[in-house]
This record gives structure tokens, C-alpha cells and sequence, in this order.
């Protein structure tokens, strides 16, 4: 097992923290000015980490430990190397939810903002699959956000409307409540 922890580069503290436990910390390094938000810009961090260790490790997963909360052990129940994503609640749909509507809106083309306000909401702060899964949802990722004009990139959460375009789109992909 490896875990890696993003992090900004002044908690010192926390950083040796998870040193002496086994986990390795990694200084991203991303002002809005230059990448955008850190949490678009973690996606051009994990691409490089999946394109780097896909021939390592069997499986990866990518959580934002903020606001994800395990009720049960992540890695357990998965049936096949596929990507797998998690539904955020069991009905409601993204077009029911001002915020993310808002961000479809902003970062999408009218018609695929449209298209993805029918679907349920999956949560970008997880998602989990073997390493050739992984590295290609992180790669897409990272170039469709890459793709997204800096200016309008700076204004956050460009992240959450592509993971939704792609995890609707994907049959490699499946869906865990």
C-alpha cells in the first residue's frame, strides 16, 4: 500500500505527522492566478502520479479527505478494474441542485449542461479503480480542464461538471451508492 497526501507547503507539522506514519506528503504547488483553483489543479497532479505508477500498483484512488466521508472500507465490494464513482444521494439530480447546475452552466456547452441536469449527482471527491482506469478518467480530466480558458477556469469548480460529463459518458465506469 502507498498513500500519498497533497498539501499545501507550510504545515510542517502535519507533513512530519505523516512521515512517521507511512504516508508520503506532496507539496502542490498552484497559485489560481497560474493553474486556477487547487482543487481543478489536483487533477494535473494526479494524472502525473497514475502516469507514474500505473505499472506499480493494481489500484488507485483520488479523494479530496475535506469532505468525503467512508462508511465502509473504500476498496471493499469492487467487482472488476473499472473506474468506480459514488452517487451522492440516491434521487436527486443535478439539475435539482442550484450549485451544480450553475456550474454545469458555466463550464459546459449549453446542450451537455442540459444533457448532464438529468443525471444524479456522482461525487468528484472520490473515485476509485485499477490503474489503467484510473490513469485514463485522470488524464481526461486533466486535459478537459486543461481545455477550460484559465479565465473562466479561476472561477472554481470546473472539475465537478467534467467528472460529471465523463462518468456519464463512460462505460468503463460504474456507479456505487
Amino acid at each position: 500500500h502507498a498513500v500519498v497526501m497533497m498539501m499545501t507547503s507550510w504545515n510542517w507539522a502535519l507533513k512530519s505527522y505523516l512521515r512517521r506514519n507511512g504516508v508520503t506528503p506532496i507539496t502542490m504547488w498552484s497559485t489560481r492566478r497560474l493553474h486556477g483553483p487547487a482543487a481543478t489543479y489536483r487533477y494535473q497532479v494526479y494524472a502525473r502520479l497514475a502516469r507514474r505508477y500505473r505499472d506499480r500498483y493494481d489500484e488507485m484512488m483520488v479523494t479530496d479527505t475535506r469532505d468525503v466521508l467512508f462508511q465502509r472500507h473504500p476498496f471493499a465490494d469492487l467487482t472488476s478494474p473499472a473506474c468506480h464513482f459514488y452517487i451522492e444521494h440516491p434521487t436527486r439530480l443535478i439539475g435539482e441542485v442550484p450549485t451544480n447546475l450553475r456550474w454545469a452552466k458555466q463550464f459546459l456547452p449549453a446542450a451537455q449542461a442540459a444533457e448532464l441536469a438529468k443525471h444524479r449527482i456522482s461525487c468528484n471527491g472520490i473515485v476509485i479503480g485499477g490503474m489503467a482506469a484510473m490513469d485514463h478518467y485522470l488524464d481526461r480530466m486533466a486535459a478537459d480542464i486543461r481545455a477550460v480558458p484559465l479565465k473562466v477556469r479561476r472561477h472554481g469548480a470546473a472539475d465537478a461538471s467534467l467528472h460529471h460529463r465523463l462518468e456519464i459518458g463512460r462505460a468503463s465506469c460504474r456507479e456505487r451508492v
